[in-house]
């Protein structure tokens, strides 16, 4: 095939007739052969091979081998664009189903380190985009990303090249949750160097998404080494601050749920203190509007400042932990409420300090330590204020 091939060279279309009549097999025995190969004129008869094979009938077959050889093998950079021109004009050419099976095999791969992640993430990512917007592939192939294991060394490239293409919102967050839930398994040392790898990345589009994400495993237990602490913040702020100034809507869904998380906390801590301070605040009426219960208002409260994937599990607990207290705190000889003012009880009966027996106090401590743990396992509370307050 040598010689044939080189009897053609600079003839794009004989090329193409050459290529058109040969095997799967003999082309990339022929490419195999390419890259072992000496000779002076071997970029020339490869880049003339990767060119003239976008009409072959086994095409995706080609794509494939060549993404296998560029992810076990790094190439020099005298070819790396000859591979880059194949792998991104050849893809508009593959359909869409021939698309999804491309995507499926470099997915299974990611376990594994990928020598060129600048060529092949970058084709992974236009893949993506253009299965999201296909009529024939239905199935979510970001689902599909996110459910393998991904090696360490390839998390960063995969973010950098995917934070430049126009993913999907909800896309491009699970991709963010996989690869910030990877964190764990980093190096405590390591580990500031991912986090502050992600800031640099240009994602304007998902900051908030990922600032929020990222105060629990800056601030959680052993995700970051006291020494990095102050040089993350930094970065941290420095980020905000300059996307603050380039656009002076971002960062409202933040001090939304900062404020939000602040009054929720105190609101809840209050009404164990003296539950007629929540009931008869101002503020709170204007702000609620419901009955006099603490329980309402606190559950009305943790909608503004709960997820939705953990609402609900979090207004659950919240009513088991006041149907504990209210079970510790019922009184044999049946105190009730005075509806017609409004008011709880001050029977002593009613108060949730205020225990009879052993069993009560028992079920009282569960619902208090219930309430309480929602709020004390949220390290995002305790990283607001030290960001915003210090």
């Amino acid at each position: 095939m040598d010689t044939e091939l080189e009897n053609v060279l600079g003839n794009l279309n004989e090329v193409s007739k050459l290529l058109l009549n040969k095997s799967f097999q003999e082309v990339v025995n022929y490419f195999d052969k390419l890259l072992r190969s000496d000779k002076s004129n071997r970029l020339n008869s490869l880049e003339a091979l990767l060119v003239g094979v976008s009409k072959h009938e086994q095409l995706l077959e080609i794509y494939e081998h060549v993404v296998d050889f560029l992810w076990s093998k790094e190439v020099d950079t005298s070819i790396r664009l000859i591979f880059f021109s194949f792998l991104n004009n050849n893809l508009d050419f593959l359909e869409d189903w021939k698309v999804e099976r491309l995507c499926f095999r470099m997915i299974r791969k990611l376990i594994y380190v990928c020598s060129e992640p600048s060529l092949l993430f970058d084709v992974l990512a236009r893949a993506l985009v253009k299965l999201e917007n296909s009529n024939t592939v239905l199935s979510s192939m970001v689902d599909s990303l996110c459910s393998v294991e991904w090696h360490n060394d390839n998390i960063i490239y995969l973010l950098d090249i995917f934070s430049n293409y126009s993913l999907q919102q909800k896309s491009m967050e699970k991709i963010l949750e996989k690869a910030l839930s990877k964190i764990t398994s980093w190096e405590l040392d390591k580990r500031p160097i991912f986090i502050q790898s992600i800031l640099l990345f240009s994602f304007p589009r998902y900051m908030e998404f990922l600032f929020l994400q990222l105060t629990s495993l800056i601030y959680g237990s052993s995700s970051c080494p006291p020494e990095s602490f102050e040089v993350i913040r930094g970065q941290l702020m420095m980020k905000i601050f300059s996307l603050v100034k380039a656009n002076q809507q971002f960062g409202k869904t933040i001090f939304e749920t900062v404020k939000a998380t602040q009054l929720l906390t105190t609101s809840i801590l209050t009404g164990f203190s003296d539950s007629h301070l929540v009931l008869e605040s101002s503020f709170l009426r204007d702000l609620c509007r419901l009955p006099d219960d603490p329980k309402e208002i606190i559950l009305k409260l943790s909608e503004h400042c709960t997820s939705k994937q953990w609402e609900f599990t979090v207004q659950g607990m919240i009513l088991l932990g006041f149907t504990l207290l209210r079970a510790a705190c019922s009184s044999s000889t049946g105190s009730t409420v005075n509806k017609s003012s409004g008011r709880l009880s001050k029977s002593l009966s009613t108060s949730p300090f205020q225990t009879h027996d052993t069993l009560k106090s028992r079920i009282l401590c569960s619902g208090l330590d219930l309430l309480l743990h929602i709020f004390k396992v949220s390290y995002f509370t305790f990283f607001m204020l030290l960001l915003f307050y210090s």
